[in-house]
């Protein structure tokens, strides 16, 4: 079934579902239990079905806001529209790991030769202003360190602050 659609007429929603197909199909969990590796084995199965909700509910959005068209003719305009669109209904860090999931699989549409570029190339993910980290000053810790009168506890508040814990 997989990879046996006409170039030219692969649609979106197939795309989407045989790159899915194609994710768990050739993820080596076989190889890792004949050789009895069982711990690597369920790590990567865990693995499939968290990636596979990444990349389902990324296409379903996409199919969604553009249509299924051939995906010869998704254009960097329909990845922007996706982008404004998907701005409004989710927060700006889903929007990037969404770009960044539907990117990839358009890269492996490349790689099997049934795109000749990809329209996520030219997108740009949204600028996050990273927010200031809160930190103690001077006196605020010296507040903390005679107020505690437990001298583990003080030695545990002294390792946090020293190694940059949160």
């Amino acid at each position: 079934m997989i990879f046996l659609l006409i170039l030219s007429a692969i649609s979106l929603c197939s795309f989407g579902q045989n790159y899915i197909y194609y994710h768990q199909t050739f993820n080596r969990v076989d190889e890792d239990v004949l050789s009895e590796n069982y711990n690597l084995a369920l790590l990567r199965l865990d693995s499939i079905y968290t990636n596979y909700d990444f990349y389902k509910n990324a296409f379903k959005d996409l199919l969604r806001i553009i249509g299924n068209k051939p995906i010869k003719l998704i254009s960097i305009s329909d990845i922007e529209n996706f982008k404004s669109i998907r701005l409004k209904e989710v927060k700006q860090s889903t929007v990037n790991i969404q770009l960044t999931t539907i990117k990839a699989v358009f890269n492996i549409a490349i790689r099997f030769n049934w795109i000749n570029s990809n329209p996520c190339n030219a997108v740009k993910k949204i600028s996050i202003p990273q927010k200031d980290r809160l930190s103690f000053n001077e006196i605020e810790v010296n507040l903390i360190l005679n107020n505690s009168n437990n001298p583990v506890m003080k030695n545990l508040i002294k390792f946090g602050l020293l190694t940059g814990c949160r």
